[in-house]
């Protein structure tokens, strides 16, 4: 009888660190998103050396700044206006509470609206992060019949999760983390920076044989940051006025 340290279980205990530490990882980049004020109101073309830092953009006298998004907290419908782009709920796309093609228009939208200022397009990559409970909304918007209508309907109808629309290949990730009602559209530019010093990062094991039991801890070093330019390549898009945005610790 083997009554040593039992391999397996201490090679799945180090799988499962590292596992929790990638989780944890994710956590605080989103929570930084989130509670850095990642998606908030642009400011445009202050002056001064002190103003100008925190500026999100300072257009070109020939830009007319009327064209250029005002948020990249886009809401679609919501009870009362008391966010920017609001729209009364039962009215327009407001009447509806539920994930639709409304939001990937909505992304379009955003994106086209700042032309090739950067030097080239902010585009979506087509990879939306829904809230598991809302990813299977889109069929409702298609009637089914003996025929399919059109190559949208018959894409959706064969895999609401992944379709081809305006163009583009569109694929819903589900994802149980994120709140009902708001999600997070990935675009083609980063939104910040992600630093780790591996000198810093330990792991420290505690075995005891006697007793056969082992303990393991891992830390892991990093930093992040967001420059004011780079909030435009976030964008968060709540459908539902049942969302309110989370407070994360």
């Amino acid at each position: 009888m083997n009554l040593g340290t039992d391999i397996v279980a201490a090679a799945n205990a180090t799988v499962d660190v590292a596992w929790d530490i990638e989780n944890k990882i994710d956590y605080e980049k989103f929570k930084f998103l989130i509670n850095g004020g990642a998606f908030a109101p642009f400011t445009f073309g202050k002056t001064g050396a002190s103003n100008a830092l925190a500026s999100t953009l300072i257009p070109h006298w020939r830009i007319n700044k009327s064209n250029l998004p005002t948020t990249n907290d886009i809401v679609l419908s919501v009870a009362t206006a008391t966010r920017l782009n609001a729209t009364p709920n039962g009215t327009g796309s407001g009447q509806s509470n539920r994930f639709r093609f409304d939001v990937i228009v909505a992304a379009i939208d955003y994106c086209a609206s700042w032309g090739n200022i950067f030097g080239g397009p902010l585009e979506p990559t087509g990879a939306i992060l829904v809230p598991s409970s809302d990813v299977s909304s889109l069929p409702r918007d298609i009637k089914p019949t003996t025929l399919f209508f059109n190559e949208v309907a018959e894409g959706v109808l064969s895999d609401y999760r992944m379709f081809e629309y305006l163009n583009k290949k569109w694929v819903l990730i589900p994802d149980v983390t994120l709140d009902p009602g708001c999600c997070y559209v990935v675009l083609n530019r980063p939104v910040g920076e992600y630093i780790t010093k591996p000198s810093l990062d330990w792991e420290d094991v505690e075995t005891n044989k006697r007793k056969n039991w082992e303990t393991r801890m891992s830390n892991k070093t990093m930093q992040l940051y967001v420059p004011e330019p780079s909030r435009v390549n976030a964008l968060r898009i709540t459908y539902s006025d049942a969302y309110s945005d989370p407070t994360l610790k």
